[in-house]
C-alpha cells in the first residue's frame, strides 16, 4: 500500500478504475460459468462477445496507458541528459 502513496493521482485512479473493471469482468464471467453450468441449454453467445469485448478494450487502455508512462518517463531522461550537459 505504500506505493500508492507515492504515485501521481493520475496513475492512482487508472489503477483504481481498472482494479474495478478487473473485478467486475471476474465476477460477470463467474456468473457467466456458474450459468452454464445451471442451465447448460441457455444462449449466453451475447454476453460472453460483450465480455470479450470489455476484456480487449481494457487490454488496449492498459497498453495505452503503459505507452503513456513510458513517454513520460524517456522525456523526462531526454531533460535530464540535457541538463547534465550543459
Amino acid at each position: 500500500m505504500r506505493t500508492l502513496l507515492n504515485r501521481p493521482t493520475g496513475d492512482v485512479l487508472v489503477i483504481l478504475f481498472a482494479a474495478t473493471i478487473c473485478l467486475t469482468v471476474l465476477i460477470a464471467g463467474t456468473s457467466l460459468v456458474v450459468v452454464r453450468l445451471a442451465q447448460p441449454d441457455r444462449d449466453l453467445s451475447a454476453s460472453v462477445g460483450a465480455l470479450t469485448d470489455v476484456i480487449n478494450t481494457m487490454l488496449g487502455l492498459t497498453a495505452g496507458f503503459v505507452a503513456g508512462r513510458t513517454e513520460v518517463t524517456r522525456e523526462k531522461m531526454q531533460s535530464d541528459a540535457k541538463k547534465d550537459n550543459e
